[in-house]
């Protein structure tokens, strides 16, 4: 099967995601405080433009619903955003602002079968550093699956067990260890129509581990 994204301008479309934040904090290896936060948020999207070769030009509204109070109350601050990508029918962004939904999803180029792999580079800002973390993702075509009615590839998504380092100022580092996993529906109409996806990242600095395991499902309406 091919698997590509297809686009129409002037199309809109409607999503709910589910976020799911958990981070641990420790020194020195004793263990530390946990807290959890949870909201629910719809994003909304339509095509301004599509190029001759099918890539399009998107604009994302994300707009929280849900446990927003919740949020505020652990100091994170749940607001409406506006972003900008420009991807091709693969899912690789080639333009996007600051605050795009991460590229999850990057389709093979050509024909795949059951069983089919592939890789692509991948990268995870990480705010509160001021820098961005580079790694490698695995793919592979699990199966060919029907969910609510449409034909759709079901992939699973591997993050390759990543360690780097990022400078801080006064001459400190950040040590940064990363992996992850997700799940992606897409179904044969070019609609990316599921992702369930979790990020793992440990951020060192110093003596103190700041642990934080981020789960998102996405879906679309």
């Amino acid at each position: 099967m091919e698997l590509k994204l297809k686009f129409e301008s002037g199309k809109s479309a409607r999503e709910t995601l589910d976020t799911e934040v958990t981070q641990r904090v420790s020194q020195g290896g004793e263990p530390g405080t946990s807290h959890t936060l949870s909201w629910k948020s719809d994003m909304r999207q339509r095509v301004l433009d599509v190029e001759p070769d099918g890539s399009a030009h998107v604009v994302y509204v994300t707009i929280p619903t849900e446990g927003i109070d919740e949020a505020a109350a652990a100091g994170v601050v749940l607001q409406r955003q506006v972003a900008y990508v420009h991807l091709d029918p693969q899912g690789r962004y080639r333009e996007q602002t600051p605050v795009a939904p991460p590229a999850v999803c990057v389709l093979p180029e050509g024909p795949v079968e059951e069983g089919a792999t592939w890789s692509a580079p991948a990268e995870l800002a990480f705010p509160a550093l001021g820098q961005s973390v580079r790694y490698e993702q695995q793919y592979r075509l699990e199966a060919a699956e029907t969910l609510d009615g449409v034909a759709c590839a079901r992939i699973s998504v591997r993050t390759e067990p990543t360690r780097a380092e990022v400078p801080l100022f006064g001459g400190n580092v950040a040590r940064v260890r990363l992996d992850g996993d997700a799940a992606l529906w897409v179904g044969l109409d070019g609609r990316v129509l599921r992702q369930e996806v979790r990020t793992h990242a440990v951020t060192t600095v110093g003596i103190t581990d700041y642990e934080t395991t981020t789960a998102v499902t996405q879906r679309a309406q």
